[in-house]
């Protein structure tokens, strides 16, 4: 049967020749069905590509074993990274997308962590299946390429951003190119003839190097003299930051990382009036910095849209043809990036 026309429990009992009660009970391992007939409807079901809608099987089961069903469908948000008290703002906005989208729908939102000794991958998905939870959203993390063993089937999933690799799944994204490019032309249209970006730890690895092909797709229309090298570093450090300032002088600086700002201050370089600041990654902790607003509520918002859509259109597992959405940052102004004119006019 085509996608639009998904098998039912109607169908394979039409094709088998006994009730949809039968088939039922033989697709959830009832006894009391005879081994002809049961291997027939299996037949028949797996013929048929047949699947099981993860919502409706739940339900069931709840209501078997209770008189008064309280189901309410979870989503799980698994974590890679340690448990910490302060998380980034970024973070705590893209969870509170997805508790809020959950939430309107039916959903109860519980958290895990893949970094606990005690659980792995098989376990993770076992204490899900005692939970009956068929929704998990795989959350961004700082460690690049992450690779996991897992069998998905049975459940519907997507990632944030591109932390892990492996499987591949339906991702939730920022617009880092776009946010570049934004930037580039907030910056020349108040006057500012060059700028540097600044791009620290694996950030790069992590957005598949999409600020790097921005800038330099963004750097062809600069002449020559204007166009400054990426500063790219593992680790930030006053002296190589200054190094690579006193080397090329660009007049903005740009960075999706609040250390970057904080190193120039700490290097007292006065902003705006020494060097012009653009921040890539603006959260609301972010006051009177200009930059960015990539919007990291409405991804959380996608990504449990996405999923409780799957789980409607039980369209679960690995998907064969996996999709990104681009979530479109919103430029922001701020006292860092004043027009060039402010700036002369200051001194």
């Amino acid at each position: 049967m085509s996608e639009l026309h998904r098998a039912t429990l109607q169908n394979i009992a039409d094709q088998a020749g006994v009730s949809k009660m039968t088939v039922s009970r033989v697709l959830r391992n009832q006894p009391n069905c005879g081994k002809e007939t049961r291997a027939r409807v299996q037949k028949i079901a797996k013929e048929l590509n047949y699947k099981k809608h993860p919502l409706v099987s739940a339900l069931m089961t709840d209501l078997r074993y209770k008189k008064e069903s309280q189901f309410k469908p979870i989503i799980a948000l698994l974590h890679f990274d340690q448990h910490k008290e302060e998380l980034h703002p970024n973070l705590k906005n893209m969870r509170r997308g997805i508790k809020e989208s959950a939430s309107m729908q039916g959903y109860d939102l519980e958290e895990f962590y893949l970094d606990d000794s005690r659980m792995t991958p098989k376990r993770m998905l076992q204490v899900f299946n005692a939970r009956g939870i068929h929704a998990i959203i795989f959350e961004h993390s700082a460690i690049p390429n992450i690779e996991l063993d897992i069998d998905l089937t049975g459940y519907a999933c997507v990632a944030t951003k591109y932390s892990i690799t492996h499987p591949v799944l339906h991702r939730i994204e920022t617009s880092q190119f776009g946010s570049i490019l934004k930037s580039v032309e907030k910056l020349r249209a108040y006057g500012y003839k060059s700028f540097g970006l600044v791009l620290p730890g694996n950030s790069e690895s992590i957005s598949q190097f999409r600020r790097t092909g921005a800038t330099l797709h963004a750097q062809r229309d600069f002449p020559d003299a204007d166009r400054i090298p990426i500063f790219e570093t593992k680790k930030l450090t006053p002296e190589s930051i200054k190094q690579w300032l006193d080397t090329y002088k660009p007049e903005v600086v740009m960075s999706q990382v609040q250390e970057v700002y904080d190193v120039l201050v700490k290097l007292n370089y006065r902003i705006p009036e020494d060097i012009a600041y653009i921040h890539l990654g603006l959260s609301n902790r972010d006051r009177n910095i200009a930059g960015i607003d990539p919007n990291w509520t409405e991804m959380g918002r996608i990504a449990a849209n996405q999923v409780i859509d799957q789980l409607n259109r039980n369209k679960v597992g690995i998907p064969k043809h996996p999709i990104v959405t681009l979530v479109q940052g919103d430029w922001v102004d701020g006292a860092t990036l004043p027009r060039r004119s402010q700036v002369a006019a200051s001194y």
